[in-house]
Order: structure tokens, then sequence, then C-alpha cells
């Protein structure tokens, strides 16, 4: 190989891998810029994966062919640290839940159960033999029996003389959680433990809003606030779905498209979201309760700017402490992103995070087990 031809090799092999390092930087905290400042890092931060898959995949070919090279990866990893985390925890010692402390314990399940239909095609079919037709999605939180159980989308109230439900479900839902609360068609929230919505008339912001939903409970003896979030979507029609596969399927499409029909919506909902996050914080800090949960569907990824006005200073991420590995809990129309949220402060803390593959809604389940502290 000629002189001239190696050293432009190598000179565009160098910023190749610079330009993948910041750009991977840049995706790792893209979260902690205002969308209203620019939009341009929080889609950065929606990719932040994939950005962390082509540093690992450059780390290893350089570890073969390019030793020195290697060494722009090992620093963007060391500088991406706090994101790697949060995007791929490894807790490996958990606290385990055992027969002296279980008295301590406490599940929450948070769930966008798609209105208790199937997302495949929208019917309220559930299982096809038998005389009953049980809602697939209710059967599987009554098996699930967590002591609070957050629903978003859940399309109004749990009640008889429904199309979704047979009376027996109903009556099961009743005899296992006492206490409820259901707001508009949007949210709703299931306890073994007594609560009523939050009465804070001095914050300005309603007890109950479309996009969240406040209650304090008093559980296993601890005055404790509950905060129910869905947060404003993307709004993607099916149109905006077709864009987004033929990017992924590789085939020409138009930026006017893709302008259009993604990056304007994702931006205006990025936008929608921070306000919202905003009204959730200025509710939690009026509350004045030390010990908090705030979970659901964020429509947002792990660090978000939304998520970082909500948790503040003061909030752990149930999924950082607990979890293992890379999740989803989003997983239709090929946008397979981790949007459902556990965020805790107080007396507290998280011992298991798991999400469950139960594909019936778009989103996955997510459970996270609480030990209340000596």
């Amino acid at each position: 190989m000629r002189p001239a031809l190696r050293k432009g090799l190598k000179i565009a092999g160098i910023v190749f891998n610079a330009l993948a390092a910041i750009f991977t930087i840049m995706a790792a905290y893209g979260g902690a810029v205002n969308p209203e400042t620019s939009a341009v890092p929080q889609l950065l931060a929606l990719s932040f994966p994939l950005w962390v898959i082509l540093t690992l995949l450059l780390l290893i070919l350089n570890l073969i062919y390019w030793l020195k090279a290697a060494i722009i990866q090992g620093a963007t990893i060391l500088i991406c640290l706090g994101p790697l985390w949060g995007l791929c925890p490894l807790n490996l010692f958990n606290t385990r839940i055992t027969p002296e402390n279980q008295n301590r314990s406490f599940t929450l399940m948070t769930y966008n159960v798609y209105g208790f239909t199937d997302y495949r095609d929208g019917s309220w079919k559930t299982v096809p033999e038998g005389p009953a037709k049980f809602n697939p999605t209710l059967s599987y939180v009554l098996q699930q029996r967590d002591s609070i159980v957050f629903f978003q989308e859940v399309c109004g109230k749990i009640k008889h003389n429904s199309p979704e439900f047979i009376d027996e479900q109903v009556d099961s839902i009743h005899a296992l959680y006492p206490y409820s609360l259901f707001y508009d068609l949007r949210s709703g929230a299931l306890s073994h433990f007594p609560f009523k919505p939050l009465e804070n008339k001095d914050s300005g912001i309603p007890d109950l809003s479309g996009n969240f939903q406040a209650m304090v409970a008093e559980i296993q003896g601890h005055r404790t606030l509950l905060v129910n979030v869905h947060l404003e979507s993307n709004m993607l029609t099916q149109e905006d779905k077709d864009v987004f596969h033929q990017l992924t399927n590789g085939e020409k499409t138009s930026m006017t498209d893709v302008r259009t029909h993604l990056l304007r919506k994702l931006k205006k909902g990025s936008l929608l979201r921070v306000k919202e996050a905003q009204r959730v914080r200025q509710l939690i800090d009026s509350a004045g309760i030390e010990n908090v949960i705030v979970a659901g569907d964020f429509n947002d990824v792990v660090d978000s700017h939304p998520m970082r006005i909500i948790a503040g200073d003061d909030f752990k991420s149930a999924f950082s402490k607990a979890g293992f590995g890379p999740v989803i809990t989003y997983h239709a129309w090929r946008f397979w992103f981790h949007i459902d949220h556990v965020l805790y402060r107080g007396d507290m803390e998280a011992v298991d995070f798991k999400v469950d593959h139960f594909g019936r809604s778009d989103h996955y389940p997510v459970e996270v087990t609480f030990l209340w502290n000596k």
C-alpha cells in the first residue's frame, strides 16, 4: 500500500472514531439540554443505545487492528459511565425478600394497558375457547397480586356490565384491591393500602389532571405520596410510523418526510413533556411529603430532560438501583424504548426491578419491589 494512501486511511479512521465518540457523548448527555433551547440533543438521547453499540464494535475492532485508536473508545466509555449505568445497570447483589423482612416490603406495578385491548388488532378478544371470555390483561394483573397498581390508558373504570370485563373479574379486582381511584380515560390506581387524592389547595395545581394523578397513601405505617404519570406522547400517526419503517428498512426516504413526520413531532412532544414534568415537580415540592413514588408512562427515555426535572437531586431511579441489563418497555411498531419508569425518595429502597414480556399491550408491565428501611 502506498504511503500516501496509508496516511489518508489513517486520517479517515481517526476522524471516524472521533466523530463516533463525539456523537456518543452528545447522546449520553442529551437529556441535560432543555428542548426549548434545542431539540437536537433530546433526539440524540433517543439514539444513545445505538451509539453505545457502535462504540463497543469500534473498541473491539481497534483492539484487534489498531490498538492506539482504542484509546478513543476507552475515553468515551469513561466519560459516559453515568449514562451507561442508567442505560444498563448491573445490580448483582440486591437485597432479597426473606420471611424476616417481608413485612417491610411491598410491590408496585405500572402498566400502560392500551385500554385493556390487544394492541395487535384493537379487539377485546381474550381467551377464544370456553363460555367466558376473561380479559387477559386484567387476569394478568390479578395473578401478579402487587400491592399497588398504576394504570395508564385505562379507558374508564373497571366496572360491572362493561364490554371489556366479565363480572367475575371485576369482583375479584374489588376484593383484592379495596382502594381504587380512576381519572377520566387516562389513568387509574389500585391499592391494598388506604389512599385518597392529594388535597393541596395552595399549590395552584389540580389534584388530578389528564397527565398525572396524585394520591396520599398509608403504606405499612408510612405516609407516602404516590404520583401516577402519563406524560404526553409524540402523537405519531400511522403515516409517521410508515416513514420510520422505511428508515429502519434502509429504504430511500425523503428528508422532507422525516422532518415533517418525525422530527417536528418529536420536538413538539418533548416540549410538552417538559411543561408537564415541571407541574409534577411543583406538585411534589408543594405537598411536603418525604416518601414519594413517581411511576408510569413517561413517554421518554432514561435520563431525559423531563425525568431530570422530576427527579431533581433527591430522587433515585428504581431501575438504576435494582435493575440488571438494558430493558425495553415499549415494543410496538419497531419503537423499542425504555419509557416506563419508577422514581422514588424517602425511607425506602428499591430491591427488585423487572419487566415482564406480557405482550397484549404495546407496553410491557414494570414491577418494582420496595423495602422500608429499618
